[in-house]
């Protein structure tokens, strides 16, 4: 075997994926800001700790889930686990002592930011399936191959649910 071919490796991230990614820790370290903000807490070293902390756990779980998979991030019926995630990532983060340095006299306060912020994240879901994941952006392609490659393919891949859509096929012998 060829040792540039054998230590090679492919690394790709969709522009999708990545825009799922970007806005949700957008939209959840922005909650994180405001909470500091309403409580008057300084934004200092403790911030960005909690927002590491965050980043980290965050991206575990949706990791473990697969939520930024194209199948899952573009499906309605996945929406109630993109927000069971979210609960569970923002409960385990609120009550992680020394990453929020203080919980509020009303704890009601941070109810509402374990129930409001995954609310908002599977809000901007909801708007990314019906803006976003729509069939006049997928990636269009055409499919080159023998009979039984091709059958394959289709068989096996499912192009709607990751956002291609088969232009043509030129079967070869």
């Amino acid at each position: 075997m060829d040792r540039q071919k054998f230590l090679s490796f492919n690394f790709s991230i969709s522009e999708r994926k990545l825009l799922l990614f970007i806005l949700d820790h957008c939209i959840s370290i922005g909650g994180i800001g405001l909470y500091f903000y309403l409580l008057e807490l300084p934004f200092d070293l403790l911030f960005y700790r909690s927002v590491i902390f965050f980043f980290l756990l965050n991206s575990l779980f949706n990791s473990v889930f697969k939520t930024y998979e194209i199948p899952v991030a573009s499906s309605d019926q996945k929406l109630n686990l993109i927000l069971f995630v979210y609960v569970i990532v923002f409960s385990i983060f609120f009550l992680t002592p020394g990453i929020i340095p203080k919980i509020p006299d009303k704890r009601i306060g941070v109810l509402y930011l374990v129930m409001i912020l995954p609310l908002a994240v599977t809000l901007w879901r909801y708007l990314y399936i019906r803006v976003i994941h729509q069939p006049i952006l997928y990636t269009n392609i055409l499919i080159f191959g023998r009979d039984q490659c091709i059958d394959f393919t289709h068989l096996h891949f499912d192009f709607e649910s990751h956002a291609y859509r088969v232009l043509g096929e030129e079967r070869t012998d």
